[in-house]
């Protein structure tokens, strides 16, 4: 993983952090949603964190394209999944897609 894209990561944790004793309740809540949406069942853990990360793309928030594709690798999700997952977001997404496609492959490939 690249310097910048680990301290990209780990400022996206920490400002979930902060948040997170702000509001506990709010984010427990919300990580109980995102643990049982991403549990293993028909569908692995990391496409389920790779689809997670192409609607950051069709939504255009870089911060859960990072985090979403982290948890993707950890998963051990690869990047031709990532590739054809992203022409769907930039079908769905349009031209504002294709630019933050761009990036979610260029943060994968930082991630290696």
């Amino acid at each position: 993983m690249s310097e910048t894209t680990t301290e990209e990561l780990k400022s996206v944790q920490q400002r979930t952090a902060i948040l997170a004793q702000a509001i506990p309740g709010v984010l427990s809540g919300f990580k109980r949603l995102s643990d049982e949406a991403t549990k293993p069942g028909s569908l692995s853990p990391g496409l389920k964190e790779l689809i997670a990360a192409t609607l950051g793309v069709t939504r255009l928030c870089e911060d859960c394209i990072l985090f979403h594709l982290s948890a993707a690798k950890r998963h051990g999700a690869s990047r031709q999944e990532l590739v054809e997952l992203l022409g769907i977001a930039v079908e769905m997404g349009g031209g504002p897609a294709i630019v933050y496609a761009g990036k979610a492959l260029k943060i994968f490939d930082a991630l290696s």
